[in-house]
């Protein structure tokens, strides 16, 4: 989006004509050369990711900070250096190529990966035009990949990434990749956790702390690790010694990168050995917690729409800053709940009704306003009333009178970010 906002004016509350005639021209040339551009968007923070999405808030924030101390002691606009895309600029992207431009868009329901791979798979996709490198862990049937940040748009020109060749030098296969994606750090598991295991691979090298550095160690070690589903418990005790918390995040940060075939002959390979028994033996004797599995095995039994395993590994992931939060969702009738599941997936209504309707944790972004100045309510307090209303409408139908939900709305305010719980009532 940053890229297609081009050099518009953004500071003063956006140039939506301007951006929509960019979408448009962008579409244009991919249909030019008989390209059907298909759009997916990511949904809702899987709670795993949530202290990292709490993390860029906080970074953001900094920025829309710099950008009014440059307002207030220049008196110029700022520089690109500081761009910060205008407000809700996501949600009218959707709408816009939905209704304006009649492309094709799938709004996810968490984050949109699994559901990009898994859809290039069924359609025989030309490829991905992505900047994640998660991309590069799966098989290359996919597609192949493209850079989106190295993409000029006007001429269509960018890079591509040899899949198969990343592949073959580092000799790892779709699963050893998942494993060493998490092994170098990711949303789900941080680099900092990391950073024992890291310092403990560069040991009696000369060899620096780059990603560049550790990419290979790390991929020898995965490669003399990991020779099974049942080993790769061992590697994620192997790697966090100690603290069975870190395990479980390491755990679902390879399970998260698996397609649905490669998870089924995870769960399949625990069956068959029964209690753990042979992730005991590769480890040199002690007991093995089936636990874990279990709540796999439950997570692909009742889809949760490909997002990491709830429960003791979601916790674990979540941030400090968290609050303790009854939440009270709304009885909302099936039917309903499906239509509204199904228009929000194909980017048909704005992004907060099914969220909404299903009681799913809501996410405010940083808005572009100086919540230092405290003459002014920040933006999420002034809306608060008027969110009450709206969605006491939206859930009015068939609520019982003098019902309250409570909907988690995770919103940024100064400049430390606070988890609050909103209730609505109706």
């Amino acid at each position: 989006m940053r890229k297609l906002y081009g050099k518009l004016d953004w500071c003063m509350g956006g140039q939506w004509q301007g951006y929509v005639e960019h979408l448009k021209d962008f579409v244009a040339k991919f249909h030019r050369f008989r390209i059907q551009p298909i759009f997916f968007f990511d949904g809702s923070v899987g709670g795993t990711k949530r202290s990292v999405w709490v993390e860029r808030r906080k970074q953001k924030t900094n920025t829309v900070r710099r950008v009014f101390d440059h307002i207030n002691n220049l008196a110029t606009p700022p520089g690109r250096n500081l761009f910060v895309l205008p407000s809700n600029a996501s949600s009218f992207t959707i709408l816009a190529l939905h209704y304006i431009i009649k492309a094709t868009v799938y709004y996810s329901l968490g984050e949109a990966d699994k559901e990009i791979v898994d859809f290039c798979l069924k359609n025989k996709c030309l490829g991905i035009l992505t900047q994640d490198s998660d991309f590069m862990i799966f098989d290359t049937s996919i597609g192949r990949i493209f850079s989106a940040e190295k993409l000029n748009y006007h001429i269509l020109f960018t890079v591509e990434y040899n899949v198969r060749l990343i592949h073959q030098k580092l000799g790892l296969d779709p699963t050893g990749m998942a494993c060493l994606a998490s092994a170098l750090g990711n949303d789900v598991v941080s680099v900092k956790k990391l950073k024992g295991f890291h310092t403990k691979i560069l040991a009696g090298t000369s060899a620096g702390t780059s990603t560049s550095d550790l990419v290979p160690r790390i991929a020898d070690y995965i490669l003399k690790k990991v020779s099974g589903w049942s080993s790769i418990q061992v590697l994620a005790a192997d790697i966090f010694p100690g603290s069975k918390n870190s395990q479980m995040l390491f755990m679902s940060s390879v399970w998260s990168y698996l397609l649905d075939d490669a998870r089924r002959a995870w769960i399949a390979e625990e069956r068959s050995s029964g209690s753990g028994d042979t992730v005991a033996e590769a480890s040199g004797g002690g007991s093995v917690e089936p636990e874990l599995f279990q709540e796999f095995e439950r997570i692909l039994t009742v889809s949760d729409g490909g997002n990491a395993p709830r429960g003791a590994a979601s916790t674990a992931g979540a941030s400090s800053t968290s609050l303790a939060v009854t939440v009270v969702k709304p009885q909302v009738d099936p039917e309903v709940l499906h239509i509204a599941k199904t228009h929000h997936i194909a980017g048909d209504n704005h992004t907060l009704i099914y969220n909404v309707l299903s009681g799913e944790e809501i996410d405010s972004g940083e808005s572009l306003e100086d919540q230092r100045n405290l003459d002014l309510p920040s933006s999420p307090c002034l809306y608060l009333p008027i969110k009450q209303y709206l969605f006491g409408l939206l859930l009015g139908v068939g609520a019982p009178k003098g019902t309250c939900y409570t909907f988690v709305c995770k919103i940024i305010i100064a400049v430390t970010p606070v988890l609050r719980d909103h209730s609505f009532m109706h």
